[in-house]
């Protein structure tokens, strides 16, 4: 919580002596203040901008309060993040990430200048909890933003409760799309999902293996799994 003392408040306003322009982004670190400068361009009649022009990035721009001037820090960049103790600054520019100093430029010579091999970064990930996570969040989604207070005459939290476990029997993100299809399905045709489609000899070579796997469930004694022939086919799948 920030507390301001409003006796004597016009005294200690501090104008910040910058031209008009288009200013972002605006961050406070010790004695500074940090923001996104973006250029001011716009044409008219001949040679006038098309859809294939790129935007302008914006430049990193470090106001001294003290001096009272400004510096440019980057040139171009998409975006950028202030460190917690306000001493550096990590820099997203066309993909690659980089920390620079807060306090002044740095260049590649000076070795202030750290970019980060982003190629390093190794992430465990479990597809059923992520599933879960999007699956949940679809629900929810659906629940705050469907278009009538009532849900259609659905019952929706019974719906949740009836598919939300076939997410532990998921074996890919495409099964995940066809739960979502036949859960979003009940109201069908107002909403519905989709996903990438899978060619001929995708679905054809799936189904062979599904074949394949409920013959091995036969020998094992266990029974198989009926998936859906299409994404309009009632679930939960029947064992």
């Amino acid at each position: 919580m920030v507390r301001v003392d409003p006796a004597g408040l016009a005294h200690r306003v501090i104008g910040v002596p910058v031209p008009q322009g288009n200013y972002t982004s605006l961050t406070a670190t010790e004695g500074a203040l940090l923001w996104l400068d973006w250029a001011l361009a716009g044409v008219t009649g001949d040679g006038k901008a098309s859809q294939e022009d790129k935007d302008a990035r914006p430049s990193l721009v470090r106001f001294d309060l003290a001096r009272r001037k400004s510096a440019t820090l980057v040139e171009a960049l998409d975006s950028y993040r202030l460190s917690g103790d306000g001493k550096k600054v990590v820099l997203v520019n066309d993909k690659q990430v980089s920390v620079v100093p807060s306090a002044a430029k740095a260049d590649e010579e000076s070795g202030q200048l750290v970019k980060v091999d982003l190629g390093r970064i190794r992430v465990m990930m479990d597809p059923l909890s992520v599933w879960g996570q999007a699956f949940d969040e679809a629900w929810r989604l659906q629940r705050d933003f469907f278009w009538a207070e009532d849900m259609a005459g659905q019952d929706w939290e019974s719906i949740h409760k009836r598919y939300r476990p076939i997410v532990d029997r998921l074996g890919s993100h495409d099964d995940l799309v066809d739960l979502l299809w036949s859960c979003t399905g009940n109201w069908a045709p107002r909403t519905r999902t989709s996903g990438p489609q899978p060619s001929r000899k995708t679905a054809a070579t799936a189904r062979d293996g599904l074949a394949q796997t409920s013959r091995s469930h036969r020998r094992a004694g266990r029974s198989p799994v009926s998936w859906p022939a299409s994404p309009r086919t009632r679930w939960p799948p029947r064992r």
